[in-house]
């Protein structure tokens, strides 16, 4: 059985769904527009809730108000994914709060040199915020791309504290 959960978190709003106690999946929406539309895609074989997304659902906000919460404890399912792929969002798992990291560090930690392979496998992390891939930025300080968007990404950055309000 597939569970879903939707909730607004501060300026933005989260889907997240989970399946055999596992989290399958965490999408992001700058629009509660979009956070429809992609509900409604996603109704058949859908039930509401289940007490692990009840528990990411109090994280979650108690993280975007500000809270220092570690969600790398949750369990995440990534039976289809490859091992590259793992080992990039294991690896992000490990920057700390309010810390940024480049795609080259994440890279020579994984011990590869393909930078945009590490930028393609954050690109495709189902578990935004969970496996924080918006600590990630380009080595010269730029923020870099963000799947979710880059409004979502500073904003997270604003929740840690590394980046002011107004930026």
């Amino acid at each position: 059985m597939r569970y879903a959960l939707a909730m607004k978190l501060d300026t933005f709003w989260a889907a997240g769904e989970a399946e055999r106690e596992k989290v399958v999946k965490i999408s992001l929406f700058c629009r509660k527009s979009n956070l429809y539309a992609y509900l409604k895609t996603r109704r058949d074989g859908i039930a509401k809730s289940s007490a692990l997304l009840e528990c990411l659902k109090k994280d979650l906000l108690n993280y975007v108000q500000g809270k220092k919460i570690s969600f790398i404890n949750y369990p995440l399912k990534m039976d289809n994914c490859s091992s590259f792929f793992i080992r990039i969002w294991t690896l992000t798992q490990e920057i700390p709060y309010g810390e940024l990291r480049s795609y080259k560090w994440l890279s020579e930690r994984a011990g590869t040199k393909g930078y945009r392979a590490v930028g393609a496998a954050l690109a495709r992390n189902p578990f935004p915020i969970l496996v924080p891939c918006h600590r990630v930025i380009k080595k010269n300080g730029n923020l870099g791309g963000y799947s979710a968007g880059l409004k979502i990404k500073k904003k997270l950055l604003q929740v840690e504290g590394y980046l002011k309000k107004r930026e």
